[in-house]
């Protein structure tokens, strides 16, 4: 059986590369639910931030988006604020503001982390697979001269 340099067998490597394949592709899509979490809490921020007694905002009725109401803030200075669980908070709109960019702040590091992380797997996964290939190559080779004899 064909040996690799790190001492594993073809069929190991192999193995292995379609492992890392599958791992990389998590956290593809975790770090794709990050990004769209970091987007929602920048719009959530922003949307915030323009409301006044003046606003006229879109609530939905059932919660999916399909149906919604005109509504007025009767008091845009205190916000109800989702805390997680099920449990939700009437903050001052500066306290909310603060909640929401600390969880951004968060969620970034965590995507940096997730980042850092295929980046590293994505670099051992190209090391894997040269040395693979560099395998296959060295056996068909060996092959091929076996024949000529």
């Amino acid at each position: 059986m064909t040996e690799q340099p790190q001492g594993m067998s073809l069929q190991e490597a192999l193995a292995q590369l379609a492992a890392l394949e599958d791992y990389m592709g998590r956290l593809q899509t975790l770090i794709t639910a990050l990004e769209q979490r970091i987007a929602r809490l920048t719009e959530t921020e922003d949307a915030i931030q323009m409301l006044d007694e003046n606003a006229e905002i879109m609530a939905s009725v059932d919660g999916a988006g399909e149906v919604y109401f005109k509504a007025k803030p009767v008091n845009p200075d205190k916000l109800l604020i989702h805390l997680g669980l099920d449990l939700y908070a009437e903050l001052p709109r500066e306290k909310a503001l603060d909640l929401i960019r600390d969880e951004r702040a968060k969620t970034a590091r965590l995507l940096d982390n997730y980042r850092r992380e295929l980046m590293s797997v994505a670099q051992y996964y190209q090391n894997l697979r040269a040395a693979v290939e560099q395998a296959v190559e060295a056996a068909r080779r060996a092959q091929q001269g076996q024949r000529k004899r």
